[in-house]
């Protein structure tokens, strides 16, 4: 159980990076403020998916839900919601790859 949490935290939270990384400016960067999540289900099956949407944007905070998704086979169930702030960052030249939302993909 504790690897498919970490696995749909991860994943959760990579998918509300991005949705609101595209509204953002492209030479910002986005870092993650604050974000609740409920566990709702084991995560079994074959594959997980995290799909997010952006709630508000503004200019510098977006609001984002995310729904991480098993799927096995022809069925599929949400076992992890998801409510994320997060920031737009500018200005920053050299900004450390751990504040990134997306550096457990680098």
């Amino acid at each position: 159980m504790a690897c498919s949490i970490n696995i749909s935290l991860r994943w959760s939270e990579s998918a509300c990076g991005y949705a609101a990384f595209s509204l953002m400016p492209a030479d910002s960067a986005v870092l993650s403020v604050e974000f609740k999540v409920n566990l709702l289900a084991p995560a079994w099956g074959e594959r997980l998916v995290a799909r997010a949407e952006v709630k508000r944007a503004g200019q510098t905070i977006t609001v984002c839900t995310a729904d991480a998704i098993a799927i096995d086979r022809d069925q599929s169930k949400v076992v992890a919601t998801m409510l994320a702030t997060m920031m737009c960052v500018r200005g920053r030249e050299e900004m450390p790859v751990e504040y990134l939302v997306s550096a457990e993909l680098l």
